[in-house]
């Protein structure tokens, strides 16, 4: 095991006499003599001198460069900071402060060092010297690679310049782990000249006889949905690389990284040249990314020099507020609060725009209601935010909460916000200086890059490398050494902020959290299907099951057989078929008739769904309970077993198509229905209303010891009289409903169509709502069903016109239409059609 220099500094930590005055004067004394700061450079220099005889104990560099950082800083002096940076290579650390003018009486030297810089600068970016080499070498690189680096060290940017290195390939994929990333490497492509390639962003907006020079923008989902149309990809650059690592044994097949995997595997076996490009902030070990038995060279890339400091608080529940140092490893008493949100309100005056982060969507939107009732009135309101309100009362609903926080510049997010909605919001938080204070969770956030300048940590999980991954988003480079930029956002400012109505994730210890950003990175390698993996006694059979299961699907690619279609159309992953209920479902689908339906295609397909993978497996009671002895569905699946769920989305889906705020007073007036009609004898199951595990309050009444523990449901009768909770549950019911359609039930229905019992015409119909070539091609864009709406009833389907890769683009008359435009609509047309 490599020394790193940590127990050094340890045994220096608990050198009482030392650690004292170190701390106390880097995170008490106000004011530093220049004695202090001859003490603290004296250090620096020794850490320094010894890190020069053994560069393996980065410990010691990194130690030397926070201690210069923070007596800089506090010394409002920058020369020593300077020298540092001058003489690591941590170029864009002198630039700032030469061009800042932050140091006095110039000298010639430090001239010639500036100039000197010149040839390190990048597309008017400035690298260090590390970054500089690395990124020469990767630009030059064709074999497969993993590039690690800390967060925004300019990754995209380095795919998108080796993209248009390798710009002769034909088909090349940026995968990436969430849809919101989609939206924002989309834009941000999109402002490449020399691409000259169709962009796409769905596996449907896909054409295999007419598409060349494709570059897809999609997830590990669609990009498997892209090989069965017979795409062939030549290079695959795999965004957020680490989420290989992760899986749940709970969720089996319904695992991502599973099928991040099966995407590597299959795209390998379909062409042997394929190079794959690892980026990740975060892997340790090369190896970690190795396939099980089909191992592959991978050249390894990282740059290790981080250029940002944590400047680290903790307050605990007592009010206690701490210093933390993560090289020493001391928490050191700096003060104690009256009251820990108190505390919060006034350090994010300090910022300009802070992420309070927890992990779950209810903990959300508790937090950001305390925060709103907690921060102080204002009538100074940009007008943006006026407009934004304004705005969302007309599309959202007059009763949506969020709009009354961004009275005082908060939005929050989570999965549950409608998506069309939550990547319009991120535009303001990205772009809009009056929204101070972004509320979120890691599904939001993974991979975003927002301007963020302070993080206040309030619950979470207790994966160290997630934290690692988060810490990583606050001040971003080029928010401290752009133009606008600060030298002293260097300092990244971290609270963890202990509350008693915020708890950690399984009861987690938040001064656990906060010591073990001590500790090293390590790859967690959990996929079985990866060589790394760690299975022991308690995995190892379904981990063998899935190896053997996923081998078949690879091998079988070309000519499946009834398990590999079954699994590759999406069935099996989200139903669970054990080897008895798979014999049984395959001679069900083989005598099953074909559907005929097209008047009632909603209800008809739904039926066939509940007819094909549920009736014969569940029992003829009227609790229809699961025998599984045969398959094991999911949770929100499971619901398909009942003819009132079959019921309920087949009125949903053609809803869809209406604007939101319809949907919403639609989904209320469905509830009170529900509780005026049911008030007489139907007993307490007709009020229990699915909403997912994110919201449910309730459990499902039932003998099945798997139901009767899941809360999942709400009973509506408990929220008839609190009508605004009641519209913003409508509206987060209605997102997990657009969801359950988009992933589970159109995995059913894709399902269907593998077996020919749908047929084309048949699934775009349930799927788009139209047959028509033409709306087809708009749909497949990934335009929101509303939007598309509008666009026809005002007659500009025909002004949408395709380039010669066969990307859409506005005629004249569309760009003028869109000109006349504001707000979310001018937002989502400028995505798709400019």
């Amino acid at each position: 095991m490599v020394n790193n220099g940590k127990s050094i500094l340890t045994r220096l930590k608990n050198d009482e006499s030392f650690s004292t005055t170190f701390l106390e004067l880097l995170y008490s004394k106000e004011k530093l003599t220049a004695k202090d700061a001859e003490f603290l450079f004296s250090i620096a220099i020794v850490f320094i001198e010894a890190f020069e005889e053994d560069t393996n104990k980065r410990y010691y560099i990194e130690f030397a460069y926070a201690t210069i950082v923070r007596t800089c800083l506090k010394l409002g002096d920058y020369r020593g900071l300077f020298d540092f940076a001058i003489n690591f290579g941590f170029y864009p650390v002198a630039r700032k402060i030469f061009q800042d003018k932050l140091i006095s009486d110039v000298s010639f030297q430090e001239i010639l060092s500036n100039i000197q810089l010149e040839k390190f600068t990048s597309r008017n970016k400035i690298n260090t010297l590390e970054q500089h080499n690395i990124t020469k070498k990767i630009l030059d690189s064709n074999n497969n690679f993993a590039f690690v680096a800390p967060t925004s060290f300019g990754k995209s940017e380095i795919i998108y310049q080796h993209i248009l290195r390798n710009n002769e390939e034909n088909n090349i994929g940026i995968i990436v782990p969430t849809k919101a990333l989609i939206d924002q490497v989309s834009r941000e492509i999109k402002e490449i000249e020399g691409l000259n390639r169709k962009i796409i962003i769905h596996d449907q907006n896909y054409d295999s006889d007419n598409d060349f020079r494709v570059l897809a923008i999609v997830t590990q989902e669609r990009a498997l949905r892209l090989l069965e149309q017979n795409m062939v990809f030549d290079s695959l650059y795999i965004d957020e690389a680490h989420e290989l690592f992760s899986f749940d044994f709970r969720n089996k097949l319904a695992n991502r990284s599973i099928l991040l995997t099966r995407l590597i595997r299959i795209s390998r076996e379909l062409n042997s040249e394929l190079n794959v490009y690892y980026f990740s902030p975060m892997i340790k070990d090369v190896n970690s990314l190795q396939l099980k038995n089909k191992q592959v060279h991978i050249d390894y890339f990282n740059i290790k020099n981080n250029l940002k400091v944590l400047d680290i608080r903790f307050v605990n529940m007592e009010n206690d507020e701490f210093a933390y140092d993560q090289y020493l490893g001391s928490l050191y008493k700096i003060g104690e609060t009256d009251n820990n949100f108190g505390y919060i309100i006034n350090e994010t005056q300090k910022y300009k725009k802070s992420l309070h982060f927890l992990y779950r969507p209810r903990f959300i939107e508790q937090y950001a209601k305390e925060l709103f009732e907690n921060l102080p009135e204002t009538t100074d309101r940009p007008q943006t935010l006026v407009n934004l309100i304004e705005e969302l009362k007309e599309i959202v609903h007059p009763r949506f909460k969020l709009i009354r926080y961004l009275e005082k510049g908060i939005i929050y997010l989570h999965g549950r916000i409608p998506s069309n909605i939550r990547n319009y919001l991120l535009k303001y938080v990205r772009e809009d200086i009056g929204v101070r204070h972004f509320i979120a969770n890691s599904v939001v956030l993974a991979g975003m890059n927002l301007p963020i300048d302070s993080l206040f940590y309030i619950s979470g999980f207790s994966n160290f490398n997630d934290l690692y991954n988060l810490i990583g988003r606050v001040n971003r480079l080029n928010e401290i050494f752009g133009n606008k930029g600060d030298i002293e956002r260097i300092l990244i400012p971290i609270y963890f902020v202990e509350m008693e109505s915020y708890p950690q994730n399984g009861n987690g210890n938040m001064q656990n959290k906060v010591l073990s950003l001590r500790s090293e990175l390590k790859d967690e390698v959990k996929n079985p299907l990866l060589e790394e993996a760690a299975i022991d006694e308690s995995n190892r059979d379904s981990s063998e099951e899935i190896i053997e299961l996923e081998n078949a699907v690879i091998s079988n690619f070309n000519n499946p057989d009834f398990i590999s279609r079954l699994t590759r159309a999406g069935a099996q992953q989200i139903l669970n078929y054990s080897e008895t209920g798979l014999e049984l479902l395959e001679g069900i689908i083989e005598e099953s008739k074909v559907l005929t339906e097209y008047e009632n295609i909603y209800e008809g397909v739904l039926h066939k769904i509940k007819e094909i993978f549920f009736d014969p497996f569940v029992s003829l009671s009227e609790e229809k309970s699961i025998i599984y002895k045969y398959f094991r569905p999911t949770n929100n699946v499971k619901r398909l077993r009942f003819d009132s769920t079959i019921s309920y989305y087949a009125g949903f889906i053609p809803s869809s198509y209406s604007n939101l705020r319809i949907r919403v007073e639609k989904q209320v007036k469905y509830w009170n229905n529900i509780i005026e009609n049911q008030q007489e004898n139907k007993g307490e199951v007709g009020y229990l209303q699915y909403i997912g595990t994110q919201f449910g309050e309730k459990t499902y009444n039932s003998s099945d010891y798997n139901d009767s523990r899941a809360k999942v449901y709400i009973d509506i009768r408990e929220y008839h009289e609190r009508t605004d909770e009641l519209y913003n549950l409508a509206i987060i019911k209605l997102q997990v409903d657009d969801d359950f359609v988009d992933y589970e039930i159109n995995l059913l229905v894709n399902t269907l169509k593998e077996f020919g019992i749908l047929s084309e015409e048949q699934y775009n119909l349930f799927v788009f709502g139209t047959t028509e070539n033409i709306d087809l091609k708009i749909l497949q864009l990934g335009i929101s069903k509303a939007l598309y709406q509008k666009l026809k009833e005002e007659n500009q389907i025909s002004n949408i016109i395709f380039d010669e890769y066969n990307n859409p683009r506005a005629n004249s008359q569309l760009k003028k239409y869109i000109g006349t435009k504001s707000g979310i609509e001018k937002f989502e047309l400028e995505q798709f059609l400019l």
